[in-house]
């Protein structure tokens, strides 16, 4: 199957000074950005070092900004606060959400998705608080009706709604198919290709 385990995820990526913040007026700076993770992870441990944080910081927004170009559907929350908000640095509009997508346009690569434990819903990122817990506000008590009259509106114009974790799996295959790109499904990587301060490419288990 494709990507077995970010089609399980609720689909909010930590993406901080994306361009969908600052088009809803709000901003961010490098400096506070990085005073989150040095805060809640400090300089012991392996796997973010110093380096690789300033390095996906100052990448991350120009993915957000690259995939939306190419049509990716994004699903921007500016209430999404980072997971510890005590924290210095700590900032409420980094989280950006993953649009929704038809199924119907993987063609045959769909049946490859991981099935979902839930029902095809037209829902977005940030409707999830409110099909958990419903009775919290009323608010969150609409949320319910809004999604399933969404969802038929999809259903009888001919579509199947992927949200979430599968959209992005579904929306990304789609464009390396667009652009030719070999998809190996089933194929675990174990490593990265590094030439320099660049990824150029992957290693698998089968050592290609």
């Amino acid at each position: 199957r494709s990507s077995d385990l970010p089609a399980l995820s609720g689909g909010i990526l930590w993406t901080p000074l994306h361009h969908l913040m600052a088009d809803d007026g709000h901003s961010d700076s490098e400096e506070a950005t990085l005073a989150y993770p040095d805060a809640v992870i400090g300089d012991g441990e392996p796997a973010s070092p110093p380096a690789r944080r300033q390095a996906y910081v100052r990448n991350a927004a120009r993915m957000v900004k690259a995939l939306a170009d190419e049509g990716f559907a994004w699903s921007y929350r500016n209430n999404y606060w980072d997971y510890l908000p005590d924290k210095p640095g700590a900032h409420h509009c980094r989280g950006v959400g993953i649009g929704l997508f038809d199924a119907h346009r993987l063609g045959d690569l769909y049946t490859t998705l991981r099935p979902s434990d839930f029902p095809a819903l037209a829902v977005y990122p940030r409707e999830l608080d409110g099909l958990i817990a419903p009775l919290r506000s009323i608010r969150n008590l609409s949320t319910m009706p809004r999604v399933g009259a969404r969802t038929v509106g999809w259903r009888l114009r001919g579509r199947t709604p992927l949200a979430g974790g599968q959209s992005m799996v579904a929306q990304l295959m789609d464009l390396a198919r667009r652009y030719r790109v070999e998809l190996r499904l089933g194929t675990r990587l174990t490593d990265l290709v590094v030439d320099g301060e660049r990824v150029v490419g992957v290693e698998t288990r089968t050592g290609e």
